[in-house]
């Protein structure tokens, strides 16, 4: 075994951008543990390039894990969950179910739990807005923004992603409020890097051209966005997207909110392409695409991918899936070939099936260690900071 002195007179010969790069390899949990190793590597390995850079790496080689909330009894308080799962087990996957130490009580914000890059937000008993970090710890509370309280909504609507162009991570709510005349609709955005909301231009905008960038706005009509519980936003290539509905003729279609631009554009959908009749949509991202997992008018249930981001004509169908309509209310994509499906809103563990999408076949999924769970989405172990500045972190009190 070999000694520290050994050890660190080996960090003096190796350039410091050798080594660092094969930090990025190690899991996240032993990052953590490196950082305490001295002021400068934890100065190091908080930098943003390096996060960046294990962030690459860590989407790369490692799946995602389920994330839920969950009890042992069903008046416990709800805690927060995940659980690995090995799609390579050829029968019935049994999984076991790992409490995340959360100092609040925590609870869903919207349908399901918006997460991004390891980041997730919630909620807790305090009605207070959460960015969490639970690989690091980290958690950060929001500001209450300015149109809280005089909004008016069935359900919340929030969506988080990662802004590319500014270097900034964001979360998008959009919402309806009363004015002395109408219902407006406006959109807010929050900035991890300003640490404060804003009110973006709320108008709807056609679809990206793919020659160059386009801000023509559509003529107004009005909508309505998200139902039940799909209210969280997915984040994708940029934008965070949710399923609208036009009010005058109920037709729903997809708009994306784009981060760097911060307006809200039509997506184009498999309908403008195919003239499907779809019943109603549920979005999600499967290897890096749009993904609507989808009904069609004679109960035929469709998967289809954006294989190129905003191009209508990209639109494939993977695959034709029979007898899975009870299980449409929860969507996960644990790896790029396999989605996991929850029949109801909150089960006892017994209704959640995994299916492959090559070989078209289904897995029951048995989970241990929490039986009476809300199903939240997916997660992936990172060092991402709910702070633009790691120095800037606070324990929650």
């Amino acid at each position: 075994m070999h000694s520290p002195h050994i050890k660190h007179n080996l960090m003096k010969i190796l350039p410091q951008e050798i080594w660092l790069d094969i930090l990025t390899l190690l899991p996240t949990k032993l990052i953590g543990r490196c950082r305490c190793v001295s002021k400068s590597w934890r100065h190091l390995l908080s930098e943003s390039n390096f996060i960046r850079s294990h962030l690459y790496r860590t989407k790369h080689l490692t799946g995602n894990e389920l994330l839920f909330l969950g009890s042992t009894e069903p008046s416990q308080s709800n805690a927060l969950y995940t659980a690995g799962i090995d799609c390579q087990v050829p029968c019935e996957i049994t999984v076991s179910a790992t409490e995340l130490t959360f100092v609040v009580k925590p609870k869903l914000l919207s349908g399901d739990l918006p997460s991004c890059d390891g980041l997730i937000l919630l909620e807790d008993d305090a009605k207070r807005t959460l960015l969490f970090n639970p690989t690091t710890k980290e958690v950060r509370e929001l500001p209450v923004p300015s149109h809280a309280f005089d909004c008016f909504y069935r359900y919340p609507l929030y969506g988080l992603g990662y802004d590319h162009v500014n270097d900034d991570y964001k979360v998008v709510s959009p919402s309806y409020y009363h004015t002395e005349l109408e219902l407006a609709f406006v959109v807010h955005v929050y900035s991890v890097r300003t640490g404060a909301w804003k009110e973006a231009d709320s108008s709807l905008y056609e679809p990206r051209s793919v020659r160059k960038c386009t801000r023509r706005k559509v003529e107004s009509f009005t909508f309505e966005l998200g139902y039940e519980m799909y209210m969280t936003g997915v984040f994708v290539d940029g934008s965070v997207h949710w399923v609208a509905t036009n009010t005058t003729n109920l037709s729903s279609f997809i708009v994306g909110f784009d981060l760097a631009d911060e307006i809200l554009r039509i997506i184009p959908t498999p309908r403008s392409v195919y003239g499907i009749d779809f019943l109603y949509d549920i979005l999600r991202e499967l290897g890096g695409c749009l993904c609507t997992l989808s009904v069609s008018s004679n109960k035929e249930t469709n998967i289809w991918v954006m294989k190129e981001y905003g191009v209508e004509q990209s639109w494939t169908k993977l695959t034709i899936v029979d007898g899975v309509s009870e299980y449409m209310p929860h969507l996960c994509v644990p790896g790029r070939r396999e989605v996991v499906m929850v029949k109801d809103e909150r089960t006892e563990g017994e209704d959640w099936v995994i299916y492959n999408l090559d070989s078209a076949t289904f897995k029951s999924i048995t989970i241990q260690g929490a039986r009476y769970v809300y199903f939240g989405g997916c997660f992936r172990e990172t060092l991402v900071s709910p702070y633009h500045n790691h120095d800037t972190h606070r324990a929650l009190g």
